[in-house]
């Protein structure tokens, strides 16, 4: 999978989950730009990058992966897409299932319905980018 797309993908994610409770369902700029400069984020998003590239028999035993500067930048450029974004029916399915483990809490542990839609958004992202309309 292209690590671009795997951090967009991520961020989508985090920034749904952060942005809930307080905004409902809505991707908020100001905390997408505050997912993608959290430095626990990179750190996750970079260990994943690390592992999709040291698969195979001649898999390098360094991998380069991006700095902050490359974040901030990838998370600028995407910025404008969160209006759009939010309207897919996968990123609302998102939202949705955010409303029904916060009603579960306590009866069902974990974000097991998350899981299962983040699949989907993910699917949705990549036929974005096959498509040519976002861009990587």
């Amino acid at each position: 999978m292209n690590s671009k797309l795997s951090v967009l993908h991520a961020a989508v994610l985090e920034t749904a989950r952060r942005c809930h409770p307080r905004f409902g369902h809505k991707l908020d700029p100001e905390t997408w730009m505050k997912v993608f400069t959290d430095a626990d984020f990179q750190g996750e998003c970079n260990a994943v990058i690390a592992t999709e590239k040291k698969t195979g028999l001649f898999a390098k035993s360094a991998v380069e992966v991006p700095t902050p500067d490359d974040y901030r930048e990838l998370g600028q450029r995407h910025a404008d897409a969160l209006g759009r974004w939010e309207q897919w029916g996968s990123v609302r399915a998102l939202f949705h299932t955010l409303d029904a483990e916060a009603a579960l809490a306590g009866i069902a542990e974990g974000p097991f319905l998350t899981e299962l839609v983040a699949d989907i958004v993910l699917d949705d992202m990549a036929d974005q980018a096959n498509r040519g309309y976002l861009k990587l």
